[in-house]
Order: C-alpha cells, then sequence, then structure tokens
C-alpha cells in the first residue's frame, strides 16, 4: 500500500498501473493531458463478453434533477469553443450538426422544430400518417420530375356520407 500524506507524488517514468481495486478521487477532480498527437488523451475499455453495464457513467449528484444550471458531458477544442454538450435536463447541443449513418432518428414527444433551413427528403419523400399537413405561410409547390408522374394525387379512404 502507497500512502502520500501531503505534497503529492509524481511518476516520471513507467506509468502507473493499478490491478485490482480501482482508483478513486475524493476531491478536487482528475485531469489528463497527453502532448502525443497520435494516441488519445484517455480510453475506457469494458473487456468482458458478457458485460451489461455502462462503459462510462457520468452523474451529478448534489442538484435536483433537470436543471440547466451545469452540463453533464462538454466536449470541444476548448473550454470557450464546445461543440457538444449534454445539459443537466437532458437537452443534448451540437454546432456540428447531426449526422445519422444507420438507424435513422426517432422524435417520440414534442415533434420537430426547424428554425432554419428548412426539411428536405432526399431520397422516398415525406410521409405524414397522422394529422394532416398544413402549409401556414409561403403556400405550397408541388412539381413532378418525371415524365407521365402526376404532380397530386388525392385519395381518401373516408367512408362517404
Amino acid at each position: 500500500m502507497i500512502e502520500i500524506q501531503t505534497s503529492g507524488a509524481t511518476i516520471n517514468a513507467g506509468g502507473l498501473n493499478v490491478e485490482l481495486g480501482g482508483i478513486t478521487v475524493a476531491e478536487d477532480g482528475v485531469s489528463f493531458t497527453n502532448s502525443d498527437a497520435t494516441s488519445p488523451a484517455a480510453t475506457i475499455t469494458a473487456t468482458s463478453n458478457a458485460y451489461t453495464d455502462a462503459v462510462l457513467a457520468v452523474y451529478q449528484s448534489g442538484r435536483t434533477t433537470g436543471t440547466t444550471a451545469f452540463n453533464l458531458i462538454e466536449a470541444g477544442a476548448s473550454s470557450s469553443d464546445v461543440k457538444f454538450a449534454v445539459r443537466g435536463d437532458g437537452r443534448f447541443d451540437t454546432s456540428g450538426g447531426i449526422y445519422v449513418t444507420a438507424g435513422g432518428a426517432t422524435i417520440v414527444t414534442d415533434g420537430l422544430t426547424v428554425n432554419e433551413g428548412g426539411i428536405k427528403a432526399l431520397k422516398d419523400g415525406v410521409r405524414v400518417d397522422e394529422g394532416g399537413l398544413r402549409v401556414h405561410d409561403g403556400g405550397a409547390t408541388i412539381t413532378a420530375s418525371m415524365t407521365n408522374q402526376s404532380a397530386v394525387i388525392i385519395t381518401s379512404d373516408l367512408a362517404s356520407n
């Protein structure tokens, strides 16, 4: 067992390997720095084939849930150039956009709001399953881009009265 009472400890070479028991930092947090341009500053790996827990768990136990007063996670080039953040209330902010390569995106409640740029479907169009489509300002333009295609088809599966 190593016990350091005051003034800390420095390992100049060889690193530190903890094989059992883990590491606990009680106060002042932890900071990782790495000047090697070809390796990450921190790597977390769960090695069990039967692993079922979180590989990284981030909690803030001193605050009420749902608060916007802090971020659970921040990532960026510096603290003044944050590109990705998850607030204490769960809101996800990114300045680089969201790019989904597989699995799509699902919004369960509160819908989708686009403040600028509109919505563009590159393939397979837009389908509204429930609630209809309302254009509140600017009108609507529907263009058929293929020969012998109808620009507008209106159907109803409602029973006639």
